[in-house]
């Protein structure tokens, strides 16, 4: 598909003088195009991001999922290439920096001052010190994904620093120029909304848990799928998502004002915000996010949830109906069906309405679920959608579960003689194969106490192990051996995707 003529950028910094004088985006955009090589990438038989020396990048797939033939070697992000020539600008970050001098909008053209690769992870680094002193460090790691199960997606985590002598509001934009395969303008998937083909506008607590976007038009799950993550424990929730149309967006370096009644359909992109917040000298503020493959549903009716859940967890389950007939679906509710263990949150009903939805469209009903204690093993959850005219579709979603059971403490009758006091846990003796008390410090500061305590009472739950940076590939320079700590499950051998009270940390 052809397209105008882009602004390619890398890193934008906000940082304007109000009386500063600033040549327009367009004509600055042709000399901030980068094409590959050189560039730096990360990458595994699934996925590869491809980031150019002034960090802005793109990405797309390898193998893709691996039960998906026809997902290999194509785009996520308008731009890749599988042939290593990937052209890198129209998907960019901007860092709006608000201080006693004003506010100046200023394009960073520069090549980082520091880029470190190590096997699924890029750091860049940049400095600016007019008007403000200011330093952005932005890492692109191949992790693993939420809803997949897989490593195929990439997080994106900037770190702002507060390097001048007073207090700044700082804040941060991510823009994402979405295309999957060669369709450059797929409608969005958002849970309890449904499909989205003109710009909007989510805030605060109307952003959406995540977003999904399908290459096909009929949403066939056999083709490629992405999806952004939005909320979640490893994710920093945007204060504004907006999705909108690239070709009047690529002009905004922070403010956006939608227009509801323009369509996407044709070249979508998606922006993060996270406003400004005060950030004292030498403070640092972190956000992140992540994008990349969606797990292997679609079709007419599927259920969208992640793959694994914990011990007192809550994840968004959502159904998707998509109408390929040529009448209306009306009337319409969904209703979700809970294994054991599983509640919605108070107050909020099992059974909801599904807006009408008009052929071509999609319809959506969310829920809020949270795991309870105990829960271990594999669940699964259902969907029935109902319309009018006795139509109906089920759909369900297996999430793998694993919890700590409760430990009790039994009532003593009257006469017993009081029991000692219960000494407290310790972690044993670091030894050849453990990593030191601190690592097991931060391990311990992530975790529930009621697992802790189930973990620590038995100290052979306790081991460490070494394996690759990148578990899917042998071990190598570029792939370095990390020391590994978990605190398992009693009686639940490890897993390093389907057992989630493994804690781990790495000592690079």
């Amino acid at each position: 598909m052809s397209r105008l003529p882009r602004w390619p950028v890398g890193l934008v910094v906000a940082v304007a003088m109000v009386v500063a004088v600033v040549a327009p985006l367009a004509a600055q955009g042709g000399k901030l195009r980068h094409t590959c090589p050189p560039c730096l990438a990360i990458a595994n038989t699934l996925i590869r991001a491809d980031i150019a020396p002034n960090g802005a990048w793109v990405m797309g797939t390898t193998g893709g999922d691996p039960d998906t033939a026809s997902d290999d070697d194509k785009s996520l992000l308008y731009g890749f290439s599988p042939g290593n020539d990937s052209q890198i600008g129209s998907s960019f970050t901007t860092v709006r920096i608000v201080g006693p001098r004003g506010i100046t909008d200023a394009i960073h053209t520069d090549p980082a001052r520091q880029a470190h690769q190590a096997a699924n992870r890029v750091t860049s680094t940049w400095r600016w010190d007019s008007p403000y002193r200011v330093e952005v460090t932005q890492t692109l790691q191949i992790q693993p994904n939420p809803f997949s199960g897989r490593m195929d997606i990439v997080g994106i985590r900037y770190a702002v620093a507060n390097r001048d002598s007073t207090t700044l509001d700082i804040g941060v934009r991510a823009l994402l120029d979405i295309q999957l395969g060669t369709e450059d303008g797929a409608p969005y998937f958002i849970p309890g909304l449904g499909t989205v083909a003109t710009e909007h506008d989510f805030r605060g607590a109307d952003v959406p848990a995540y977003w999904l976007a399908f290459e096909s038009l009929v949403y066939d799950p056999r083709r490629l799928r992405s999806t952004g993550v939005l909320r979640g424990p490893d994710v920093t929730t945007p204060d504004r998502f907006i999705i909108a149309w690239w070709r009047r967006l690529q002009f905004s370096r922070w403010d956006y004002t939608i227009d509801p009644t323009t369509v996407i359909t044709h070249d979508s992109a998606v922006a993060l915000y996270w406003n400004p917040q005060p950030l004292a000298p030498e403070g640092v503020r972190v956000v992140e996010t992540a994008y990349g493959l969606a797990a292997n549903r679609g079709g007419s009716a599927f259920v969208s949830a992640p793959v694994k859940a914990a011990c007192g967890e809550t994840f968004s389950v959502a159904i998707f109906v998509n109408n390929f007939d040529s009448a209306a679906l009306t009337g319409g509710s969904a209703t979700l069906q809970l294994p054991p263990g599983m509640t919605v949150a108070v107050g909020e009903p099992m059974t909801k309405p599904i807006a009408d939805i008009a052929p071509g469209g999609t319809g959506s009903a969310a829920w809020q679920v949270r795991v309870g204690a105990g829960v271990q093993g594999p669940r699964t959850v259902a969907v029935t959608a109902r319309f009018d005219n006795q139509r109906e579709f089920t759909a369900t979603a297996d999430i793998d579960v694993d919890c700590v059971p409760p430990t009790s403490t039994p009532t003593p009758s009257p006469t017993a003689t009081p029991s000692p006091p219960t000494p407290t846990p310790t972690l044993p003796t670091p030894t050849s194969e453990t990593p030191p008390a601190a690592a097991c410090k931060f391990i311990l500061s992530r975790v529930p106490p009621a697992a802790i305590s189930a973990a620590l009472a038995d100290p052979q739950h306790v081991r460490g192990w070494q394996e690759p940076l990148n578990p899917g590939l042998p071990p190598g320079p570029n792939n370095p051996l990390r020391t590994r700590l978990s605190l398992q499950n009693i009686g639940v051998p490890y897993h390093p995707l389907h057992n989630p009270l493994v804690f781990k940390v790495g000592c690079p």
